[in-house]
């Protein structure tokens, strides 16, 4: 395929289980296509999945999230132009601990940022991890891939019985237990999950299969971020903990409480902190 609509493709940027990605240009401007893999376009859950993303993109337009710029078909198969971030996601920098905890924690306030907006138009993301969060070269963080958000104004096509879609290890409880609504409440979980993976060196709870991690995050409490890194600030900690507790009732009002607390933080905590063993 050397082109996709008005677009010439230059390379190949992934495949995910059900769609690839390309870099592609057209009059000089770089741009992301992702198009629906031909072996799902008939399969009526994925496909409505797929042009889903799309409408919802459509209702968003935010500095820290992934803009929809176009999007159409081609030989059957949708596709959709997205922003092209020249820079990789956070998920590298996370697990090779390439950021201090004040880098992480400004990552994480910009993305509440994005929820935050995301959440006014009614669409809950629904997928916070790592992976889903580009970095472009100037180290502004991007949300993506909305291919299993819920919006208040649009129709998610039904799971068969006995799925839950998203990423456990990041789902909020209610999320793992299959709550047939969600609301904003569930992605500040999730991205206080990352948030403890970033800066504490590792994810909130493991498991070696799927069902045993999601029965760990319905039921248990995770390790403090401190008894896992003890360099870590108490605030930053405590801005973690109530990000993922337990009942949604308990945590962050909204994300832009969540953005603001983090904000706080880092304005409050010198950058040596961290540097200095703490006893």
């Amino acid at each position: 395929m050397d082109r996709i609509g008005a677009f010439e493709i230059v390379a190949r940027l992934g495949r995910g289980a059900v769609a690839t990605v390309h870099r592609a240009r057209r009059d000089g401007l770089e741009v992301a296509v992702k198009v629906l893999e031909e072996a799902w376009v008939r399969d009526p859950i994925v496909s409505a999945r797929f042009r889903l993303e799309g409408e919802v993109l459509k209702r968003l337009d935010h500095p820290n999230i992934v803009r929809l710029i176009d999007s159409g078909e081609v030989d059957g198969r949708p596709f959709l132009v997205l922003e092209f971030v020249d820079g990789p996601a956070w998920e590298k920098a996370v697990r090779r601990r390439a950021f201090t905890h004040r880098e992480s924690a400004a990552i994480a306030s910009r993305v509440a940022r994005a929820l935050d907006h995301a959440h006014r138009q009614g669409v809950v993301h629904a997928d916070i991890t790592p992976g889903n969060v580009l970095l472009a070269s100037d180290g502004t963080p991007k949300l993506s891939d909305f291919g299993i958000a819920r919006c208040d104004e649009l129709q998610s096509p039904a799971l068969p019985a006995g799925v839950t879609s998203g990423t456990p290890v990041y789902m909020s409880p209610e999320q793992a237990s299959g709550a047939p609504r969600l609301d904003g409440r569930s992605d500040i979980y999730s991205l206080g999950a990352v948030l403890y993976e970033a800066t504490a060196g590792r994810a909130p709870f493991r498991g070696g299969a799927t069902i045993e991690i999601l029965e760990r995050v319905r039921r248990l409490e995770p390790p403090r971020p401190r008894e896992v890194d003890p360099s870590m600030h108490p605030g930053l900690e405590e801005c973690i903990l109530r990000a993922m507790a337990k009942e949604p009732a308990d945590r962050y009002p909204d994300a832009q409480a969540f953005s603001d607390d983090l904000e706080d933080w880092i304005r409050s905590t010198p950058d040596w902190f961290s540097i200095i063993p703490q006893t």
